[in-house]
């Protein structure tokens, strides 16, 4: 190998895995010879696990592998997909089928398993057959069966009047696969790639014995995309066989519609993408085809050579580069609207559904989906490529049951978001029990003004961005990382802020304790080369976790965290704010925001821009630009001395927080209303008291009923609006209970003064008691 390096002085060396090729790569990086890795299988062979460090960059087929190379720099790592020979993709079909003696008007079903055949599924399908003959008029087999079954298989000719080719080997696949319109194979990566380069559905039979498991995984994630069944060879009879090719062939919308999204999938490119990548890697222009003056025609025909050695290949651009359709089952909430917004500015097809009308839905629709309200059969498109439900969603909602019968993947929102934050290098999540939106909207907000382009998907629409969710060109995604239903556990970040913990929907978790060990779960995700920043308060929890990535901690002044922002209230509003680290002052800023809560946020915010590159100086200059995020102490109206505001808090430590922001935007002496929906009625069961403790921070609490959201039965009957106001009168509080929001309006309309403060709380439908009351106030000045 060293004789060899001496005399062909290679430009790079490409590792195709397999232990063939450790020798070589080792020698590369002895040598200091590029070194670039091609993964087709979801889960990485030892031979790439073992050379990850040392490579320049590493091809991945599928995003999922992304997490196998925990050690790997995230700005090495591209999901390009697997080469594809050029021989699979030639062929036509009908010439094709001529030269194989097939009907090219006939449903073509082809069996293969690898060029060695295979004799598990060469049985199963031989005795599936005479099942099938009924079917001859219209449905023919091509079996590629290797040398030692094809006798066999050739008997079947005699016991089935289906029209029928064996062949022990066929070296012009293509043709093959031009004819095929179903296949049933293993799963190995290279197979995988020719058949979605085709457009061509399968029946995937995973080798139960392929190293680590690695052909169940691919399996599953062709599944994911609707592109193919999952049998195991285990319960590979003749019987199911039957059924799969009737469902999935002879049925004509349900294979249409598979087939268009293994096409979707597919990507017959791959070859020239992976090939400019490692010349551009490599420094050589590949129009040019010149490096520093010299000649590199022989470097091009090189890696042109490594892309069309069988399987040899790659090549599947980031999920959503190409559009598809997808469907929103809940496309009306904050998360699902925000995921489909990104998927509309990339050119994909939206349609959705939800029980009621809502601003998130009039949004989605206005920019071009199909949204309807209500739920019910005929909504998802038989070529759509995935649904995307809500965790709000059950599993027998009518549309995720349609959508199963079609055998189109249905993810939820956490996963779906999952795939979409996987495609970029650089991948900020947020996570906490108060504070999520508002950091995750200035985050976006400082990277965009700093000119990163970035893509983001938060809980609200934020000024200046306008909106809650983009699909941004810059190396950068931001997410609000949500706890419940352990969703953020679908994020691999870069970057992780966790703003608190707290005690907090426990409906479905048992205790703190348990919402802790969570936490700590989605930090282990964090890139080991990443960051965790996180509130003084719980960044020495992570520290005791034994994260692989750094920690780094915040807090006010006189917290002893490394990182520490003091805020004075302005009198017009606002927080001037100076940063300092171990003491040292870094700079100051103002923000637009009150409250000392927003000044914690701001700093997680810039500590966040600054791990991707944007200098402290410059992040603590653009902070003031941010305006806040929609139902965050946002100001609706100021009529007749009468102060109008809403807010999203739903929690006490929220409602505490706010009331404090507001006493020191407006003064202590102006008397504060607050009108407080509270959300979930098992969660204001177990925390009445911390909401009665909070709410005595305003000077009259009215409390409507309680907006249910995920609420079982006995939850409902266990607290209601009328025992919130007696909980809160036991505690000296002046409260009122009303149940409708017009009886709300016309009471405060009633007893309101110039200098009053009102202000809406809770995550459910309160705002709109504040946008109603605007109205009044504006009709009646």
């Amino acid at each position: 190998m060293a004789m060899y390096f001496m005399r062909a002085r290679p430009a790079a060396v490409v590792g195709l895995g397999a232990y063939g090729s450790v020798p070589a790569a080792l020698a590369a990086v002895v040598t200091g010879v590029p070194l670039f890795l091609l993964e087709q299988n979801t889960i990485p062979g030892k031979a790439n696990r073992l050379l990850a460090r040392w490579a320049t960059e590493i091809y991945l087929q599928w995003e999922e592998a992304l997490p196998r190379f925990p050690a790997t720099r995230p700005d090495r790592l591209h999901v390009l997909g697997n080469p594809v020979r050029a021989v699979a993709l030639r062929g036509e079909r009908e010439a094709s089928a001529r030269a194989l003696g097939l009907d090219p008007t006939k449903k073509t079903l082809l069996v293969m398993g690898g060029s060695q055949g295979s004799h598990a599924i060469n049985e199963a399908v031989a005795g599936a057959l005479p099942l099938l003959a009924r079917h001859a008029d219209r449905l023919q087999c091509l079996i590629i069966t290797g040398e030692r079954d094809s006798r066999v298989l050739k008997g079947a000719l005699k016991t089935t009047t289906l029209s029928l080719v064996v062949l022990p080997f066929l070296a012009e696949i293509g043709r093959a696969l031009a004819v095929a319109d179903l296949a049933i194979c293993r799963a190995g990566g290279t197979t995988i790639a020719e058949l979605l380069a085709r457009g061509v559905p399968s029946i995937l039979v995973p080798f139960p014995r392929a190293a680590d498991g690695h052909q169940g995984e691919n399996a599953a994630v062709v599944e994911r995309h609707g592109a193919c069944a999952v049998l195991a060879e285990a319960d590979m009879r003749p019987l199911a066989i039957r059924q799969l090719v009737e469902d999935l062939l002879l049925d004509e919308r349900a294979h249409d519609a598979m087939a268009a999204r293994a096409a979707r999938a597919g990507r017959p490119e791959a070859v020239d993408v992976l090939g400019r990548r490692m010349l551009a890697a490599l420094g050589i222009d590949p129009a040019s085809g010149l490096v520093g003056g010299s000649d590199v025609s022989a470097v091009r025909s090189s890696v042109g050579r490594v892309s069309d050695v069988a399987a040899r290949g790659a090549t599947v651009t980031p999920a959503g580069e190409r559009a598809g359709r997808v469907h929103l089952i809940g496309a009306g909430g904050a998360g699902v609207s925000a995921l489909g917004r990104v998927y509309l500015e990339r050119g994909w097809t939206v349609s959705g559904s939800d029980a009621r009308d809502s601003a998130g839905a009039r949004a989605l629709a206005a920019l071009g989906a199909t949204i309807t309200v209500g739920h019910g059969e005929g909504r998802v498109h038989p070529a759509t490529d995935h649904v995307i439900a809500s965790a709000s969603i059950g599993s027998d909602n009518a549309e995720i049951l349609e959508a199963r019968r079609m055998r189109i993947p249905v993810l939820k929102y956490a996963e779906a978001l999952g795939k979409a934050f996987a495609t970029k290098p650089q991948r900020v999540a947020v996570a906490g029990t108060h504070g999520k939106t508002t950091t995750s909207g200035w985050t976006a907000h400082l990277l965009a003004a700093a000119g990163r382009r970035p893509s983001f998907v938060v809980g609200a629409v934020s000024s200046p961005l306008g909106t809650n969710a983009a699909h941004g060109d810059g190396r950068a995604f931001v997410v609000e990382a949500c706890e419940f239903d352990r969703s953020f556990h679908q994020l691999y970040p870069t970057v992780a802020i966790v703003t608190n913990i707290e005690a907090d929907h426990l409906d479905y978790y048992q205790d703190l304790d348990e919402i802790r060990a969570a936490f700590v779960r989605f930090a282990s995700n964090v890139d080991p080369a990443g960051l965790v920043i996180a509130h003084h308060s719980v960044a020495p929890m992570f520290r005791a976790a034994g994260l692989r990535c750094r920690v780094a901690d915040y807090g006010a002044v006189g917290s002893g965290a490394a990182w520490e922002a003091e805020g004075v209230a302005e009198p017009g509003g606002g927080m001037r704010l100076a940063v300092r680290h171990q003491g040292a002052l870094i700079g100051r800023s103002r923000i637009a925001l009150a409250g000392q809560h927003n000044v914690q946020n701001a700093l997680a915010a810039t500590l966040a821009v600054r791990e991707l590159g944007v200098p402290i100086e410059q992040a603590l200059e653009l902070l003031g630009g941010f305006g806040g995020a929609s139902r965050r102490l946002e100001l609706v109206a100021c009529e007749g001395g009468v102060t109008v505001l809403d807010d999203y808090a739903h929690h006490p430590t929220e409602i505490r927080a706010v009331i404090a922001a507001i006493r020191g935007r407006y003064g202590k002496d102006r008397r504060v209303t607050a009108v407080f929906q509270p959300h979930q009625h098992s969660r204001t069961r177990l925390l009445l008291d911390d909401f009665c403790g909070a709410l005595a921070l305003a000077d009259r609490v009215i409390i409507p009923d309680i907006y249910a959201a995920r609420d079982k039965p006995e939850d409902v009957r266990a607290i209601g609006g009328a025992d919130v106001v007696r909980a809160l009168e036991g505690q000296g509080v002046r409260a009122r209970y009303i149940a409708e929001f017009e009886q709300i309006v016309s009471s405060l309309l009633a007893e309101a003064e110039p200098g009053d403060v009102v202000v809406t709380m809770g995550a459910g439908d309160v705002d709109r008691v504040a946008a109603l009351l605007a109205q009044r106030l504006e009709a009646s000045s």
